[in-house]
């Protein structure tokens, strides 16, 4: 799949939207998909890189006039103030408003060169982020796949002329994307249609934002932090809705009862403060504040911080505040949940989505210094109570994880490319551009579930006698052990490869090569269930399952090792496999080897454990009795159930077949003629 994105900024340059689309598109790299994305130009930087293996193109060539910059940062400055603060200052209609030229202008350098770059190469999907580029649909070719994701808050009572300007331009886009629900209610309310709208969390990487043994003391010392007391952490730049005064004016309080504390703030420049002064001009506002107070010991600005290197100061700090004047989502949030700590949050926005009050951390009224001081002694008091809601934060936060987040985008990419393009149906494939056809076990090429023995008797050899006959190469994802599949090739040699134990295990039954990818903490988690002695208990060569009754057994035993390794839920077992290995993990490596464009293959499945590989490029199709994920994440779910579902797929693809041969004969007659 190629997706392009755009948006004003994107890494390293700091900001939520720049962190949510550095996740995502991280992520759909790793899963074998084209990116790129098209973002504002800063000065001094070029055209065109390679950053994360994202293709990035900074628009426009030359520098933007710093006039067309100012009245640009004018208008998108006014949407932001009333969509942040209700200031109503959309008094005339929004082509009337200071800076509405400019404000096209920019746009226009986006539309040029998207068109460009759609020219050259079409995209699947176009993916457009945030309000500042709002008319990029202008320069998309219809037909195309076309997203929007809204990031700041969306609030029900807007002027009329900033509804009518918002929703008229939000409606060309065939998806609308909010953080929240009261976001879309608010959005439905001034006239966008229900159907456009839907609802995806912010993306967080959960692989690296993780508790861990931090070294607090060299972390302290690397960004001049004290060695000794208490850190209250918050990570937001200094802008209109920023919380930092609420915070500097809560100290005082904070220090009569825990006097070695100290405040840290982490952010610095984004791309609006290179626009204007305004920013700097709020920032030497709070340094006079924090000097009013007396505060200079106590709260420090450490600017930006690399984003690979925010786990280690969140895990440095002892707790998380942001305190918001209003907040879209608020990522930082989530970023120190995934660290294990507890949060103190404004009642705005989306900050309430994540923080629920008395279990993972505290919320507090805006400009209330004084309960948010309270708050805050409270956690650095108690190391007990802030423990326990660290530990509720890092459980309440996995629905706001990377994976989950890929997953509802992808689900909404195929569902638009289903809908947009009627031709994208395997019958209507050129059977000779499929490369390879991949199926899971259980279920999709067996009846039932198989024995956890081999028994032949269990798999219908006709079947797979069939799928052999389209004269395509066919791959095996199961998660069934390495020595079961290796009984199974035995007995049925169609198999170009098998990938085994849930993506572990990569096997070439041909020539008997076999990828293994194993770790030490995997080794010590088999050996720890193994020592369990459950009844139902399989383990592979790499990986271990059991019954899923037994899902709490397994985590008291594992751990702390629990963060090493994943627990993956299938119908009714429990895997424990590899941190980050899956189906589709395997397959990527196995396709690759083979050099075969994934984009060129089939995909079907009906479990849970087979989301990685539809998460990959191909054309995938879920069986009728597919698990729910499976089907939103399918182009295409088929009719009938399992072996049945299977001949209904072969079905199509020999009437590909055929309609590529009709095709290729009535060129020859033609050319015959």
């Amino acid at each position: 799949m190629r997706v392009y994105y755009a948006s004003q900024s994107f890494y390293p340059h700091v900001g939520g939207v720049s962190t949510y689309l550095l996740n995502l598109c991280r992520s759909m790299v790793e899963k074998g998909h084209n990116v790129i994305e098209v973002h504002l130009r800063p000065s001094g930087e070029g055209n065109y890189e390679e950053v994360k293996g994202v293709e990035v193109h900074r628009v426009p060539k030359e520098p933007i006039e710093r006039t067309i910059f100012e009245g640009y940062y004018n208008f998108k400055e006014a949407v932001y103030k009333e969509c942040h603060y209700g200031s109503g200052g959309f008094s005339v209609p929004a082509e009337e408003m200071e800076g509405f030229a400019e404000y096209s202008k920019v746009n226009d350098y986006f539309g040029a060169r998207l068109k460009e770059l759609l020219e050259e190469q079409p995209a699947d999907i176009v993916h457009i982020h945030d309000f500042q580029l709002l008319f990029a649909y202008k320069y998309v070719p219809r037909g195309t796949p076309l997203v929007f994701t809204w990031h700041i808050p969306f609030p029900p009572k807007m002027s009329q002329n900033l509804s009518q300007f918002l929703i008229r331009n939000l409606q060309q886009y065939d998806k609308v994307i909010f953080s929240s629900a009261e976001y879309i209610e608010a959005a439905v309310g001034l006239g966008l249609e229900r159907s456009r709208a839907e609802l995806i969390y912010p993306i967080t990487d959960t692989a690296l934002f993780r508790v861990t043994d931090t070294n607090r003391a060299a972390v302290r010392e690397k960004y001049g932090m004290p060695q000794r007391g208490k850190i209250i952490l918050s990570v937001q730049r200094v802008d209109q809705k920023s919380g930092h005064e609420q915070l500097i004016r809560a100290m005082p309080k904070v220090l009569e009862q825990a006097p070695d504390s100290t405040l840290v703030f982490v952010g610095g420049e984004s791309m609006s403060t290179k626009i204007s002064d305004a920013r700097k001009k709020m920032r030497e506002e709070m340094d006079a504040l924090v000097k009013s107070l007396k505060l200079r010991s106590r709260v420090l600005f450490i600017g930006n911080v690399d984003y690979n290197s925010m786990p280690e100061v969140y895990n440095a700090s002892d707790a998380f505040a942001l305190c918001s004047k209003n907040e879209g989502f608020g990522l930082a949030i989530t970023e120190a949940m995934y660290c294990g700590k507890a949060v103190v949050g404004t009642k705005v926005g989306g900050i309430p989505l994540q923080v629920r009050d008395k279990m993972n951390g505290f919320l507090v009224d805006v400009g209330d210094h004084e309960a948010t001081a309270k708050k805050l002694i409270m956690l650095l008091k108690n190391e007990k109570l802030a423990r326990r809601m660290g530990q509720n934060a890092v459980h309440s936060s996995q629905k706001f994880s990377r994976e989950l987040g890929l997953e509802r985008h992808m689900s909404l990419y195929n569902a638009l490319m289903r809908e947009k393009n009627e031709m994208y149906r395997v019958e209507r494939f050129d059977a000779r551009a499929i490369r390879a056809v991949i199926t899971d076990f259980d279920r999709t090429v067996t009846e039932r579930a198989a024995k956890h023995h081999f028994d032949k008797q269990d798999i219908d050899f006709t079947l797979l006698k069939e799928m052999k006959s389209l004269g395509i190469d066919l791959f095996l994802a199961t998660g069934r052990p390495f020595k079961y599949v290796e009984k199974l090739c035995n007995h049925f040699k169609g198999y170009t490869c098998v990938v085994a134990e849930n993506g572990a295990v990569v096997y070439f039954p041909k020539t008997k090569r076999t990828f293994t990818i194993d770790t030490k903490h995997m080794q010590r988690a088999r050996s720890r269930i193994s020592r369990l002695g459950l009844a139902g208990t399989i383990v592979g060569e790499v990986i271990a399952s059991v019954p899923i009754e037994h899902e709490d057994a397994v985590r008291q035993s594992l751990g702390n090792l629990i963060q090493k390794v994943m627990l993956v839920k299938n119908v009714d077992k429990l895997m424990i496999v590899p941190h980050n290995v899956d189906k589709g993990y395997g397959l990527r490596l196995a396709l690759q080897y083979l050099n075969i464009d994934m984009e060129r293959t089939v995909v079907v499945g009906d479990g849970e454990n087979d989301v990685g590989m539809f998460l990959n490029p191909g054309y995938k199709i879920a069986l009728a009795n597919a698990h729910p994920r499976l089907k939103r994440l399918a182009h295409e779910v088929t009719k009938s159930r399992g072996l049945k579902g299977m001949r209904e797929i072969i079905a199509k693809i020999r009437h590909s077949e055929a309609g590529s041969s009709t095709g290729k004969g009535k060129k020859e007659e033609q050319k015959r003629a």
